[in-house]
């Protein structure tokens, strides 16, 4: 824990407004452990507090004019040597960068669904088992013209013929579908748009 000291001392050293800081615990961007106590007595960890708001800014309004005097800075510097990531600014940075990208990647994929390039996958597999369906069915639909063709030629009953054939269709159909039911793979609820999950925001 760092230094504690009061809203109003903490506004100071911010180089901010009483005002702006309430402002800021109102919105969330000082909470949790950065608040030490509650209520109008409430104090504030000055590094972790800077930290947060630090985090929480938003970019247009730290670009604007407005707010660029504020001092967010810790009061002691990262030792050399220190991994990125150990600070508690890089932490939050990390984490608000990450909700960021998932956020964009949500977009994304509602884009592309509202748009068509998505599909359901139990949809897709719908429509293709039918699809499947109706060419299974006008093939057997044609058993009788080849069964009649076969006994014209070889003089053998057209009834016996097609009874051969359908026999060895249903084996075919069969072992076909085993085969496709050993070959299919679990698929994602959504197919149809690459999204690259490293992209940045």
């Amino acid at each position: 824990m760092g230094e504690i000291v009061s809203k109003g001392r903490f506004a100071e050293l911010c180089n901010v407004s009483p005002g702006r800081v309430s402002q800021w615990i109102s919105e969330g961007k000082l909470s949790g452990a950065a608040i030490v106590g509650s209520g109008r007595s409430a104090q504030i960890d000055v590094d972790l507090g800077k930290a947060q708001v630090k985090a929480s800014r938003d970019v247009d309004q730290a670009h604007s004019g407005n707010g660029l005097a504020t001092n967010l800075e810790a009061e002691a510097p990262r030792a050399p040597g220190l991994p990125l990531a150990n600070t508690v600014t890089d932490q939050i940075a990390e984490q608000r960068l990450e909700l960021l990208k998932r956020q964009n990647r949500e977009k994304e994929t509602d884009e592309a669904a509202r748009l068509g390039r998505l599909v359901e996958v139990d949809d897709a597999r719908r429509h293709a088992g039918q699809e499947v369906a109706r060419a299974l069915n006008r093939f057997e639909g044609t058993l009788p013209e080849f069964a009649n063709a076969i006994a014209a030629k070889f003089k053998v009953p057209a009834r016996d013929v097609l009874h051969e054939l359908k026999a060895r269709w249903r084996t075919v159909r069969a072992a076909g579908a085993v085969e496709a039911r050993e070959r299919a793979e679990p698929m994602p609820e959504r197919v149809g748009f690459d999204l690259d999950p490293d992209r940045e925001c």
